[in-house]
């Protein structure tokens, strides 16, 4: 019995280490909540926009701009890997694997997510409107406004209310965007956005038949009774 409780102890003082390494590595990032909020929004507007029968009024043409401003904060979660980079080289290996890469890992994960899951709602919703061909320009169309974005909230450190709060500003940068650098890097993004879009759609869609076929088999099994 001693043997066991001392074990049990022992789980509990290294899980209660393991959060603890958790709660550290989040509460010393605090950007990684607000980021995580932006990156949600979209997917929270794309609900709203990309219902069944919804009317295109001038407020859903608004909210649709609303959404195309807050959208590249979804995937934008993506670049802020650099932190992630800076934190590694001055944490310790516990720090490292108990802490920042799960707690870096999810917000990556919640980030593309609602990346994915707005574009696939942006595309059932098109899908009843447009012809398929066109569907596919507006997606890349869109995975291009988004490359724009994530390089202006990065290197020109804009925000997406800034079109509103200092449109000057954003008309300024707009002429930078043309140089080698700005190209080259939301070309890269844009690449990304699209190789990693049609990867995570093809895991769910995947995923979505394998669940079908089994609750399918699961139904055949089942013996049913005699009336």
């Amino acid at each position: 019995m001693a043997g066991v409780a001392t074990s049990l102890l022992g789980i509990s003082l290294l899980a209660g280490s393991k959060l603890g390494r958790l709660s550290s590595a989040a509460r010393d990032n605090p950007f990684l909540l607000w980021n995580t909020v932006l990156a949600l929004v979209p997917l929270g507007l794309a609900g709203l926009l990309f219902r069944d029968h919804v009317r295109t009024s001038a407020g859903w043409w608004a909210g649709l701009v609303a959404w195309l401003l807050f959208l590249p904060n979804a995937p934008y979660v993506l670049t802020d890997s650099v932190h992630l980079l800076d934190d590694i080289r001055t944490s310790s290996n516990w720090t490292v694997y108990f802490g920042l890469l799960p707690v870096y890992g999810a917000f990556f994960v919640v980030g593309f997510t609602s990346y994915v899951l707005c574009m696939r709602m942006l595309r059932r919703f098109l899908l009843t409107r447009v012809v398929g061909a066109r569907v596919v320009r507006i997606e890349f169309a869109v995975h291009a406004l988004c490359a724009v974005g994530m390089y202006l909230g990065r290197f020109v450190r804009l925000n997406s209310w800034d079109v509103v709060a200092a449109p000057a500003t954003v008309t300024a940068t707009l002429d930078d965007l043309a140089r080698r650098f700005p190209l080259a890097i939301m070309l890269m993004t844009f690449v990304l956005l699209t190789v990693g879009t049609f990867s995570v759609n093809a895991v769910i869609d995947a995923g979505t038949e394998a669940g079908a076929r089994v609750v399918a088999s699961i139904g055949r099994a089942t013996p049913r009774k005699r009336a």
